[in-house]
């Protein structure tokens, strides 16, 4: 047995819709902008849709999508490069949609972004 994290398991009735979301813990930032990916390891009837949202540490409630509307349906790893500048913190959100149903699952992990150095 590693220390390795296997993934999450999210069951479809996440919905984003109803402004229901799974967030990884913050990251800290180290640069302007990223390639942020997740990992999807295994998947049943599910379409992941994951965002990335960013905030600055004094201010806790103001948060910024950095990544949007990115969605998943398959064993892979999913990537995008950031669209916004991110400030000090970051973290993925993710839901599943739609009406709650324990036969269809999804088991992700966030992986750590690659950042562009530029601070």
């Amino acid at each position: 047995m590693t220390n390795q994290v296997q993934g999450e398991i999210l069951f479809k009735g996440i919905d984003s819709g109803a402004g229901q979301w799974v967030y990884t813990p913050w990251i800290e930032v180290q640069g302007d902008f990223a390639t942020l990916a997740i990992e999807v390891t295994a998947i049943s009837g599910v379409t992941l849709t994951w965002n990335v949202e960013t905030r600055t540490a004094e201010d806790a409630t103001t948060v910024v999508d950095v990544l949007s509307n990115q969605s998943a349906n398959s064993v892979n790893v999913h990537w995008a490069n950031s669209t916004g500048k991110a400030k000090q913190w970051i973290r993925f959100k993710f839901a599943t949609g739609g009406t709650a149903d324990l036969a269809k699952w999804v088991r992700v992990r966030a992986l750590m972004p690659s950042w562009q150095v530029n601070r």
